[in-house]
């Protein structure tokens, strides 16, 4: 699902989060985004190649990032529940792992296209941080083709 925006706004803040099925296996990606006055004005899922888990939440980063230009250009709080992730991105942690690195250097340079974007931990105590990891728990079961005998909201594993 895609809503997008008519105007341009001056701070947009972006909750994304992935899900696997295994580590590697088949991930899903997704990303809610919030105006200053907290309403939504876009949302997405998108489903991965087989990835491990941190390689599907910087895919999530970019994919939020990327999206969120249609909304500003301006001000950004990004929002992910991988801490390590957030601090790799805030120079805080060394990015060993080549893939990886590849994924931060196309964060980077997409970060570069905003005024200032300042990344940050947001966990399941969050409203807007349950609603994107519902988004792509739900999005996952359908690319698994679980059945809706399933109660469970929660993603079968998450990505951090």
């Amino acid at each position: 699902m895609e809503q997008q925006a008519n105007q341009p706004r001056q701070v947009a803040l972006v909750f994304v989060h992935s899900a696997c099925e295994k580590n590697p296996g088949p991930a899903v990606v997704g990303c809610l985004i919030l105006d200053g006055r907290l309403e939504e004005v876009a949302s997405r899922t998108e489903q991965l190649f087989d990835t491990t888990n941190m390689k599907a939440e910087c895919m999530a980063i970019l994919r939020g990032l990327r999206l969120t230009r249609k909304v500003t250009q301006r001000q950004v709080f990004c929002y992910s529940n991988s801490d390590v992730i957030v601090r790799q991105l805030k120079g805080e942690f060394k990015v060993k792992d080549e893939g990886l690195r590849e994924l931060e250097a196309l964060i980077i340079a997409e970060v570069k296209r905003f005024a200032k974007v300042q990344f940050a931990t947001a966990g399941k105590s969050n409203q807007s941080m349950r609603r994107v990891m519902r988004m792509t728990s739900r999005a996952l079961h359908k690319k698994l083709g679980v059945g809706k005998s399933r109660t469970s909201t929660e993603p079968l594993s998450t990505c951090v």
